[in-house]
């Protein structure tokens, strides 16, 4: 399906995977770049990264039409979805009772990865044209998931990283923990720990993140739980959302 094509010159289309070949060709761009790209520990004997939430959950893709590839891809899951799925990915990694307890839609998004030609900031921000759509089209409140952090083994990288997150932490009566968190240690001062473009981006927008890195041995990450009140963007930075909400 559809959603929309960039304004520019259509060159760009931006759409829902609702055949199952183009599901497959997503779950291959998500092996080549998490696991020969990244280095994840992902089992599969024909190189594709699939799991069962991958069957309840809206694909979104973007398409470039001029070179014949994908851009980026994400996945999205919503309450009645999750119920039939057993519940949230997230849900693996963090306790989120109270999160889950918010009035309203929730969309869990997940697996977003962009090709390496398009990492840019532009790639990205077809994405989020996509999710604004969908979101407005599903009336979603809040939108969460787990933003991946390079994870180097003793917990340095990671504990200088949430301190520097200090600023963003959910409220207490939101807090979420995680099912094997990272042991956080008090880092030497020359520790470098940029934030990764992605969870930037949804720092951007107004997100807030858990206090609590998991570890995710797969993947070779620590993951970090990010909530978005979808009513409470960032308007500097939520244009592509604004255009569409």
């Amino acid at each position: 399906m559809i959603l929309q094509q960039s304004a520019t010159d259509g060159r760009y289309v931006i759409g829902i995977a609702e055949d199952a070949s183009v599901i497959r060709d997503l779950q291959t761009m998500r092996y080549q770049i998490f696991a020969l790209e990244m280095g994840a520990d992902i089992a599969s004997n024909d190189q594709l990264d699939r799991d069962p939430f991958d069957d309840h959950c809206q694909h979104l893709y973007v398409w470039d039409q001029a070179n014949d590839q994908y851009v980026a891809c994400t996945r999205l899951l919503n309450r009645e979805s999750a119920k039939a799925a057993g519940g949230f990915y997230s849900q693996g990694e963090f306790l989120l009772d109270e999160v889950l307890a918010l009035e309203g839609e929730v969309l869990e998004i997940g697996r977003t990865c962009v090709h390496q030609d398009y990492r840019d900031g532009g790639g990205i921000a077809l994405l989020w044209q996509g999710l604004a759509k969908l979101i407005k089209d599903s009336g979603a409140q809040y939108l969460f998931g787990c933003a991946s952090v390079p994870y180097r083994g003793d917990g340095t990288h990671i504990s200088t990283l949430m301190q520097r997150l200090q600023s963003y932490y959910l409220p207490e009566e939101l807090k979420v923990r995680a099912t094997d968190p990272v042991t956080l240690v008090s880092p030497p001062e020359n520790v470098d720990a940029a934030i990764p473009p992605l969870l930037k981006a949804y720092l951007r927008l107004g997100a807030k993140v858990g206090s609590e890195a998991c570890l995710d041995e797969q993947f070779g990450v620590a993951d970090v739980f990010v909530l978005l009140n979808t009513s409470q963007l960032n308007a500097r930075y939520a244009r592509h959302f604004r255009a569409a909400l």
